[in-house]
């Protein structure tokens, strides 16, 4: 039983960093396309800045994981 509680509360834990990995999987080819200077930069907020500015351009999968992890963003109680 400990057990189990145990491994609901890791992958629990877990879920939101297997979104991430998710959605920078398939955003990679867009990431590429679009803002590769940036991502050698490792700025995020260029990265960010780059995807906003080429949001009509982004795959439709892209686009919407992007759209999922902002609404779970707005939903989480600060």
């Amino acid at each position: 039983m400990k057990l189990s509680v145990l491994v609901l509360i890791v992958g629990l834990a877990l879920a939101p960093a297997a979104r991430a990995q998710d959605a920078r999987a398939v955003c990679r080819p867009d990431l590429v396309k679009f803002c590769q200077t940036q991502m050698e930069q490792r700025d995020r907020k260029a990265v960010r800045a780059c995807l906003i500015q080429n949001r009509d351009k982004l795959s439709e999968a892209c686009r919407s994981q992007i759209k999922e992890m902002m609404a779970k963003r707005a939903a989480k109680p600060n």
